[in-house]
């Protein structure tokens, strides 16, 4: 697991537009799927209108249903499709490509189209009623265009080369756009960590700049405020030191001062009795002093 916000905050945006690519990928091929299967339907009804009409005609004018087809099967093959007729209960009983014969075809849906499968191809068909009984078909047998389905695999491979490129190109933009938002986020982040340093090593005037996320802002305005405030402490207790350092430096002096011309002999007879009374009196007060900074 990465440790760096930077990498974390990268990999976050990268992963969420990598789910997003594969959220649309699989939006897309179902589209696809579904055009393709539309454009089929659609298709193969105007490929059968003639064909069903054709076949319908020659029935009417007595000719069997096995050499319509024949005569259509060139036709069919140019339109890449096939034909076939059924009994009323779905029964092949002519197949312009002979493989169906006497298979029973799946039932199709309301609207007359529906799917079966010859080998290992899938097939996508539609049926309309023969308007006149024919022997061979067991009465009113159906007439049935078929056209191969189409393949989505086909599809998706013919336009890999586009999806691809596409996928290439928003993913080094969602690069660029991870890196620029990460930044955003970890600059003022280093800003900060660089500014607590600096206070550390005793620069009590750093100030960082407030910037990024409101969260990152927040915590450089609160480093700001904590800085003014020691700042302030830092410049308090110095002036006090100061004041304290004079306050003692008096009564010291004159201890040292008077204390010195004893030591010297400077000071005889009476004199000596008077400054000892003030070393005494200078002694106290520096007591007193020193029990009042006790008491802070």
């Amino acid at each position: 697991m990465p440790r760096s916000i930077a990498t974390r905050l990268f990999l976050s945006y990268l992963a969420v537009v990598v789910v997003g690519l594969a959220a649309a990928a699989i939006t897309i091929s179902g589209l696809l799927l579904r055009y393709e299967n539309d454009q089929t339907k659609l298709r193969l009804e105007e490929l059968s209108a003639p064909f069903l009409t054709a076949i319908q005609t020659g029935v009417r004018a007595g000719q069997q249903p096995r050499d319509i087809v024949a005569s259509l099967t060139e036709q069919a093959h140019a339109a890449d499709s096939r034909l076939l007729i059924t009994t009323p209960l779905r029964r092949v009983v002519v197949d312009s490509e002979g493989t169906l014969i006497n298979v029973q075809l799946p039932q199709p849906s309301a609207s007359n189209i529906g799917e079966f499968t010859d080998g290992d191809e899938q097939w996508i068909f539609v049926r309309q009623q023969l308007r006149q009984a024919v022997a061979s078909a067991g009465g009113l047998g159906f007439i049935v265009v078929a056209r191969p389905r189409a393949v989505f695999t086909d599809t998706l491979r013919a336009l890999l080369p586009s999806l691809a490129l596409s996928g290439l190109v928003a993913l080094g933009f969602a690069l660029i756009v991870a890196g620029l938002l990460s930044r955003t986020i970890t600059r003022p982040l280093r800003d900060l960590v660089a500014g607590v340093r600096r206070f550390a090593s005793g620069d009590y005037g750093t100030r960082v700049a407030i910037a990024g996320p409101s969260e990152v802002a927040e915590m450089s305005t609160a480093f700001n405020e904590m800085a003014s405030e020691i700042q302030r402490a830092r410049g308090s207790e110095q002036a006090f030191l100061a004041d304290i350092s004079h306050e003692l430096r008096t009564p010291l002096t004159s201890i040292q001062g008077f204390a010195q011309a004893i030591a010297e002999g400077e000071a005889r007879g009476d004199a000596v009795s008077h400054v000892a009374e003030i070393i005494h009196r200078e002694a106290r007060r520096l007591v007193r002093m020193v029990e009042g900074l006790l008491q802070v």
